[in-house]
């Protein structure tokens, strides 16, 4: 019966392939969302895993074959374009902006930031942007923000960005290029440069997403087509004995 599950597994991996072209597709001129690219895992790899943000994880046990045991998702470092715009921020290198809202703390790299009412820096949402100190505060949009992610409105500083990187455990992205925050999230040093009047975009092109999405529902079509003969070969098997 394992080649029938490595079959399965097969499925499952062309499908998060096929998923993932169609989101890149979908966000090629999205501002401040980066690609992504979906991690498959060998089988040997594999654990039993349950959380709200990453799904489940089936051990296969070991051998070959892959298994695709989130959707495991690691954001892809795009291009940097200026907007002239001051509350448009960009980070060149790993780091996630931090930001929070009432169901808890996120990451991003979507720098598509704006001011709420009470005059802090805020993410598509309305989640607040994090300083080292707490939520970023300028009351106007005349600030300015160095290359260290220090906020200055005028001659009073406001505040230093939190950058932190994610490690590899993200979740899905949630609507806006969010990720919820995980444990493993550490500093991110001085590995990042903020850019601000700057957005980042994706570095993907049509031809090649559309190139990549083919080869996915093909892979995912030998895979039906593995599925179904092993399959046969079983029902034979158990027919020879007079099973079934």
């Amino acid at each position: 019966m394992r080649g029938i599950y490595l079959a399965a597994a097969g499925l499952r991996a062309e499908q998060a392939r096929a998923a993932a072209a169609g989101r890149r597709l979908n966000n090629l001129e999205a501002a401040g969302l980066p690609g992504e690219v979906t991690v498959l895992t060998s089988s040997a790899q594999a654990f039993h895993r349950m959380d709200a943000g990453a799904g489940t994880a089936v051990f296969l046990g070991p051998g070959p074959g892959l298994v695709w045991p989130a959707p495991e998702l690691v954001p892809e470092l795009g291009v940097i374009r200026s907007t002239g715009v001051a509350t448009d921020l960009a980070i060149e290198g790993p780091g996630f902006f931090v930001v929070a809202g009432a169901d808890g703390e996120f990451l991003t790299r979507n720098g598509c930031f704006g001011l709420d009412g009470e005059g802090y820096l805020t993410a598509i949402g309305g989640y607040r942007v994090l300083g080292e100190a707490g939520p970023i505060r300028v009351d106007e949009t005349a600030f300015t923000v160095n290359e260290r992610g220090e906020v200055r409105v005028g001659s009073r500083e406001a505040g230093r960005l939190l950058l932190e990187v994610p490690g590899t455990d993200l979740g899905p992205a949630l609507p806006g290029g969010i990720y919820r925050r995980p444990p493993t999230a550490t500093s991110a040093g001085g590995e990042s440069r903020v850019m601000q009047g700057a957005l980042e975009y994706p570095k993907h092109d049509h031809v090649g997403e559309v190139v990549a999405l083919m080869t996915a529902l093909r892979g995912y079509e030998a895979a039906q087509r593995a599925t179904q003969a092993h399959d046969e070969a079983v029902r034979k098997l158990l027919e020879s004995l007079g099973i079934f």
